[in-house]
């Protein structure tokens, strides 16, 4: 594999943000309420 620059400082920002990820498609378990705010959807309906 080729080396990625930066790596070090997007995998610390992903941290800082909650994201975590090993593969190109994620599942999505459950609904976070965190991240729903972030996105400007009310969970509260």
């Amino acid at each position: 594999m080729k080396p990625i620059d930066g790596l070090g400082s997007l995998l610390d920002k992903a941290l800082g943000n909650r994201i975590f990820g090993t593969k190109m498609r994620s599942v999505i378990k459950s609904a976070d309420e965190d991240g729903l705010m972030l996105l400007g959807i009310n969970s509260s309906k």
